[in-house]
């Protein structure tokens, strides 16, 4: 029999859930399209202009990497907290008011991944 103080200890799901208010819903909601419109107007500017001239590569490359570990934390802990086993048994809006957070840094990543994209895509060396 295993200690309950081991990693490996069987995990309790569901326990850790709990109910978020209405204004916690319409606040993750305003987060998340708040920051597809801050990414959106970036990549706007670069399609438009076809030219990532203007763009720091090194702000976006770190701003990768920053919210790739973010992202690589939270789905950890999302793990060891049995949330995405828990969603298994849940109903679709539970298990996004549980997730709202790990889908707001998953766009965060997607967008600085967009950007990337976007960069070499339109990429034109600077003028001399």
């Amino acid at each position: 029999m295993k200690n309950s103080t081991t990693p490996w200890a069987p995990i309790q799901i569901c326990t850790h859930q709990k109910d978020i208010s209405v204004f916690g819903v319409v606040l993750g909601l305003v987060l998340i399209i708040g920051t597809e419109v801050s990414y959106m107007a970036q990549w706007i500017a670069i399609i438009r202009r076809r030219s990532s001239l203007g763009v720091s590569l090194w702000t976006f490359l770190f701003a990768n990497m920053s919210s790739f570990c973010t992202l690589l934390n939270a789905v950890i802990d999302n793990y060891n907290d049995g949330v995405f086993r828990c969603c298994a048994n849940q109903s679709t809006w539970v298990c996004f008011k549980m997730l709202m957070a790990f889908v707001q840094l998953f766009l965060v990543f997607f967008n600085v991944y967009v950007v990337l994209l976007l960069y070499n895509i339109y990429y034109e060396s600077p003028p001399d």
